[in-house]
């Protein structure tokens, strides 16, 4: 990619994040992709501290980059990388709760597999899902009780009355699919974070959020169906997994930062010389050596999972991060 595209695309952010010469600051994180082969800019991996069109997916951490104003104002903004941050994502089994309290199971009705809001059980066989996150960060999710794919439903079939047609789909979503692709965009969503561990759900098929509904002689049963992120439109999310070790951690040293350093005058001394040759003071500062260390996480949904992790500790030793010690923990 040249410069000069690159350049053009930074001044594009800076004029959209100034409006009419008012600041207003649309978003804070962002990815950006090339027009021509759709890349996103991506680290290259092989020159550190160089950017190339080449990441494919936007959920990578190589792609996803921070948008701070700058100080100087103007328009101008900075960019940082967020190699170190993570794409909101969710996790690939899961199980969905309604605001009924009940977890969305699978099942037939009148022939067809719908997603029915009815299983107080999450060890039920017919309540997990598998997620698969497309390239733009989009998803599609397989039934594992039916083996195939969420799909929003326009089907019709004759009614029962003579000579006239029921629509049968209606926007209900039925785990009927078996289109590997994310072509169709009835079988494709886009999953927004509404809380720690809440999200809703966008069929692109209608542009509508999903929710239980009861229509059609169905009962809580999964249906694209309401325009915004209502109460009935928020889905808690669970994760199919028991456990989880985290070992093997590494610390990427080359791309350490020491932050907030500060003089600190640990004693002063004062002589006075009245000879005419040179003679020397020892001060003696009297110091305690501590280590101290910090453990934080943070992750996009707290599922409830137990996580075990144990990792060395990197410390900062002669100006330099080193990596030694052992943590060993657990937390949820």
């Amino acid at each position: 990619m040249k410069i000069a595209e690159v350049r053009r695309q930074l001044q594009m952010l800076a004029e959209t994040i100034y409006s009419a010469g008012a600041l207003q600051l649309i978003t804070r994180r962002v990815v950006w992709s090339e027009n021509h082969s759709h890349n996103y800019i991506h680290e290259d991996v092989k020159t550190h501290g160089f950017l190339q069109f080449s990441g494919e997916e936007v959920v990578s951490q190589y792609t996803k980059y921070q948008v701070e104003m700058a100080k100087c104002g103007n328009g101008l903004v900075h960019v940082r990388c967020c190699y170190n941050n993570k794409y909101w994502i969710l996790p690939k089994h899961i199980a969905f709760k309604g605001d009924n309290g009940y977890y969305l199971s699978a099942t037939s009705l009148e022939t067809f597999p719908y997603l029915e809001f009815a299983s107080d059980d999450i060890g039920d066989p017919t309540v997990g899902d598998v997620v698969l996150t497309n390239g733009d960060g989009s998803i599609r999710i397989k039934s594992d009780h039916f083996g195939k794919f969420w799909r929003r439903g326009s089907d019709s079939r004759y009614s029962d009355e003579p000579h006239s047609w029921k629509t049968t789909g209606a926007n209900w979503i039925w785990a009927d699919s078996d289109d590997t692709t994310s072509d169709n965009l009835d079988t494709v969503f886009w999953p927004i974070k509404v809380a720690n561990n809440v999200a809703a759900l966008r069929n692109l098929g209608n542009n509508v959020f999903c929710k239980g509904l009861t229509a059609d002689d169905k009962t809580d049963c999964l249906n694209a169906a309401v325009h915004t992120i209502a109460k009935f439109a928020r889905l808690e999310v669970e994760e199919l997994v028991i456990s989880r070790n985290i070992y093997n951690v590494e610390f990427r040293l080359n791309h350490a930062r020491i932050y907030d350093q500060s003089i600190i005058t640990m004693t002063t001394g004062e002589a006075t010389n009245r000879t005419e040759t040179d003679d020397t003071v020892d001060v003696k500062p009297a110091y305690t050596e501590t280590k101290s260390s910090t453990w934080n996480t943070s992750v996009s949904l707290n599922l409830g999972a137990k996580t075990t992790i144990k990792t060395d500790i990197p410390f900062i030793v002669d100006g330099k991060v080193e990596v030694w010690a052992e943590f060993t923990g657990a937390y949820t």
